[in-house]
């Protein structure tokens, strides 16, 4: 498990931890070798902007949307595309289920840059 540290809109801490296989291939998605101190700033950097992009929303939601947004950046957009279509096919005129993966935010921040 990776733990990161961030900071909410109104500067209070918020502390959330991924899945250490998440952390690793968000930090090669990011295009950082994982379990460095490069790859870890570079997640945290990226999980920052996702909050600051968050800032309206309670901690318990920016926790939740964190760990959505993390799925949504490693998969696969077909992937994703399919699972549009099953919810479709369960839940067509019903309001998303909260813990749905369509509440969840549909572009993260983009990433960034970090200085050398």
């Amino acid at each position: 498990m990776n733990t990161f540290t961030l900071r909410t809109a109104e500067r209070n801490r918020l502390r959330i931890t991924l899945d250490r296989l998440h952390g690793e291939l968000l930090a090669l998605r990011l295009g950082f070798e994982p379990e460095t101190p490069e790859g870890y700033v570079a997640v945290h950097t990226w999980l920052q902007a996702q909050v600051d992009r968050l800032a309206d929303q309670s901690t318990f939601e920016i926790r939740e949307q964190l760990h959505g947004l993390v799925l949504r950046a490693l998969i696969d957009p077909q992937l994703e595309h399919a699972l549009e279509g099953w919810l479709d096919l369960i839940e067509p005129a019903t309001p998303a289920p909260l813990r749905s993966f369509r509440r969840i935010v549909r572009e993260p921040a983009p990433m960034p840059t970090l200085e050398a």
